[in-house]
């Protein structure tokens, strides 16, 4: 969209493995008024005459949450939204490659090649590249860039290896959590009529949704260390372990115990699972020249709901830089149109890393919930009107900010939201705060 024509992509997994993941392979998640002002700036390129998003493909907005307790079923929360369109994460990634694929030969995808390490004084990528022709060795592979940005996710070499040669800080906290779907079938389902498909639940450890293609998801959580819940981690269908699977379904969320086939619960085993960590870094711009963008530099957990929204968030700001500059550029020499690059990067820094930084503090307090935290959630909806110092939010929580109702017309900054909240819980104790 910036008029750049020699933009390479370096993807890891195989092209079948990209382009056509089912929803076996992926998980729900939510694209809230953030991600989806983003994805729709990113396919126009900012111009009115410009591409428009089918929204349709990304599914149906979500009414609310509702989160329910114990075996009965006792409903304690409801959070209100509508401006969040249930989805999955293998469906965002399906509109952003046929938005690649319109820009070839602008942009070229190399799929099968890992990073393996970067140096930042010879500007060079080493690659290791899947050779399918050679009985699928591996091979070596250097490419020289004039600028990278770093995009591989929160176990990013690229990022790690940037650390050992600069100032770069990078500080990661496990999710201490990990996570399986299952899937109902297609056919209408008597059992899942009693449920809302425009309701997201959360029925003590099960998130329930459903996603583009009209499949109830159910989303299973093992906490680290939880001897009682590693079954949900076992890769072996045995009877044994899929008698278990069905009793953890009913005992923590009867309302879904129908809705999965013996074959689904069979196949649960054979699913991948996913985990992942908060991080944080101290710069985005390292040593002028590589940009780190995504989770690489803020991956959050799902329960911010912010994982994919920030990411594409970072796209659109970057988009911005590089137009904002190349306005500038009256000179179309290659050395120019590099001075362009630089200063674009280095008002993305200027522009975002507040914000960067405030995505992995609201993590953190989801990833790491302290008691101070725990006490708060329960004195704000009570006395939120009396001690709260925030013009904005009084009994509400932060969450309204990020994906409530009022986010249809105005999406706050990262760094906004974490001053409202630092505001409403001052004569609390203060926010919680990431360790140093």
């Amino acid at each position: 969209n910036c008029g750049f024509k020699d933009i390479h992509v370096y993807e890891s997994r195989p092209e079948s493995a990209v382009r056509y993941q089912s929803p076996e392979e992926s998980y729900p998640i939510g694209v809230n008024m953030r991600g989806l002002t983003s994805l729709r700036e990113l396919i126009s390129g900012n111009k009115e005459s410009g591409d428009t998003l089918d929204v349709s493909k990304l599914g149906s907005l979500v009414s609310s949450w509702q989160i329910f307790v114990t075996k009965r079923e006792w409903q304690v929360a409801k959070f209100d939204s509508g401006a969040v369109y249930g989805t999955t994460r293998s469906t965002v990634v399906q509109i952003l490659i046929e938005e690649i694929k319109k820009r070839e030969p602008d942009i070229t995808v190399h799929y099968e090649h890992s990073c393996e390490d970067v140096d930042a004084a010879s500007k060079t990528v080493t690659l290791q590249q899947k050779e399918v022709r050679d009985e699928g060795e591996m091979g070596a592979v250097k490419v020289q860039c004039d600028y990278l940005v770093v995009a591989d996710g929160h176990r990013s070499r690229s990022r790690d290896s940037l650390a050992k040669q600069s100032k770069l800080v990078v500080q990661q906290w496990p999710w201490n959590m990990t996570f399986r779907v299952l899937l109902s079938d297609n056919s209408d389902n008597e059992n899942s009529k009693k449920l809302e498909a425009d309701v997201h639940y959360i029925v003590n450890r099960i998130y329930l949704a459903t996603i583009p293609d009209g499949r109830w998801v159910a989303v299973t959580s093992c906490k680290s260390g939880s001897v009682k819940d590693q079954f949900l981690l076992s890769k072996d269908p045995s009877d044994e372990n899929v008698r278990r699977l069905k009793e953890h379904v009913k005992n923590n969320a009867p309302m879904a115990q129908h809705l999965f086939s013996d074959d689904e619960y069979k196949a649960f085993f054979n699913r991948v699972t996913f985990t992942g960590a908060v991080t944080k870094v101290s710069e985005v711009f390292v040593n002028n020249w590589a940009l780190i963008i995504g989770d690489a530099a803020h991956s959050a957990i799902p329960a911010s709901g912010e994982g994919v929204n920030s990411s594409l968030e970072d796209a659109r700001v970057l988009q911005q830089a590089l137009m904002e500059h190349a306005a500038e550029v009256t000179d179309k020499s290659n050395n120019t149109k590099k001075n362009h690059i630089e200063k674009a990067f280095q008002t993305y820094q200027k522009k975002r890393l507040a914000d960067i930084h405030a995505l992995s503090e609201i993590a953190y307090n989801y990833a790491n919930p302290s008691s101070k935290g725990q006490m708060q959630s329960i004195m704000l909806p009570l006395f939120g009107c009396l001690v709260s110092q925030s013009k904005i939010l009084k009994t509400q929580s932060k969450e309204t900010l990020l994906f409530g109702p009022s986010t249809i017309d105005n999406v706050m900054r990262y760094s906004d939201i974490l001053k409202e909240w630092e505001k409403q819980v001052k004569l609390l104790g203060g926010r919680p705060q990431i360790p140093e």
